[in-house]
């Protein structure tokens, strides 16, 4: 990495928000710890764990109940009682101790749900995107189904196949004024052939972060720029042959342009195949997540400042 002034101090690279039953509490805290300590069913983690610093004699009753553990290199500490569990984790990589890492991960019971959030950093240059799915994250969708709001996160997109289901989806989705979770629609280019970035492997990936919508030909695409433009938005905010756009929440009150990060089939066309999926969900997760992340560590150090 070169320059000081290309570097980013926080970049996200998971995230996940997203409520379960409240009688999954512990089960959620269970998965969380073993996730941590790269325990089964995370075996596979367990190397990269202890090459990261975590202590081979740390067990899971200390992680369950409070531990700080900071030796210069890693910065481990957790917290939990009845209600709540909390863990941050933060290491250089092992390779490259310039890049830090940082997750964060926090389990709420209250009000009759379990509720999960999620966080990874990493420090990046600016423009170097990429995004994974935690594997905790997938454990917890597969297990126990995953909400935020009414809306169930399957890791599936939307898909739109008929013109005549685009206007209802356009009001009562992309324009609920409720809506907290980004919108990304990945269009097909005109003609024959399938999108530069599979609408089903985004999906998976943003899972807790981000609804994906496909729309599945030009018909479909015409018709989401023909209610875009019913609903009093500009016709530039659109998406088709190929393109790929996120839309953020508050899309009416907020419509510019670059607020609605846009690939054009040609830039993705430009992206690295094998990466390519990756890096357009991180630059997403950078429009939506990378803004708050300032206020999300605040909480946490609130969070450990009233344990203590």
């Amino acid at each position: 990495m070169s320059g000081i002034g290309t570097v980013v101090k926080r970049q996200p690279t998971s995230y996940a928000h997203f409520t379960l039953p409240e009688a999954c509490f512990e089960d959620v805290v269970s998965l969380a710890m073993a996730w941590t300590l790269g325990l089964p069913p995370f075996q596979k983690y367990r190397t990269n764990r202890k090459r990261s610093g975590v202590p081979p004699t740390l067990t899971i009753g200390q992680v369950r109940d409070e531990v700080i553990f900071d030796d210069g290199h890693l910065l481990l500490r957790a917290y939990g009682d009845d209600a709540l569990w909390a863990v941050q984790f933060r290491h250089p990589q092992r390779n490259r101790a310039q890049i830090v890492w940082e997750t964060l991960v926090l389990v709420d019971r209250s009000e009759g749900t379990t509720e999960f959030n999620q966080l990874t950093t990493r420090t990046s240059r600016r423009g170097s995107f990429t995004a994974s799915r935690a594997a905790l994250v997938t454990q917890l969708i597969e297990r126990f189904g995953a909400q935020l709001g009414d809306r169930l996160l399957a890791g599936e997109p939307d898909v739109l196949d008929q013109s005549s289901a685009v206007d209802s989806y356009v009001r009562g989705v992309l324009l609920d004024p409720n809506r907290s979770l980004p919108v990304v629609v990945v269009s097909r280019p005109h003609g024959s052939g399938e999108p530069l970035v599979d609408p089903r492997a985004l999906a998976r990936c943003m899972a807790g972060s981000g609804l994906v919508v496909e729309l599945t030909s030009a018909r479909v695409s015409y018709a989401w720029s023909d209610a875009l433009e019913t609903h009093g938005l500009e016709s530039k905010l659109d998406c088709y042959d190929g393109a790929v756009r996120q839309y953020l929440p508050g899309l009416a009150e907020r419509p510019g342009l670059r607020r609605h990060r846009l690939y054009m089939r040609s830039r993705l066309a430009a992206l690295p195949e094998a990466h390519r999926m990756e890096t357009v969900a991180g630059a997403f997760l950078w429009d939506s997540v990378g803004p708050r992340i300032p206020e999300i560590l605040e909480d946490v150090e609130a969070l450990w400042d009233g344990e203590e």
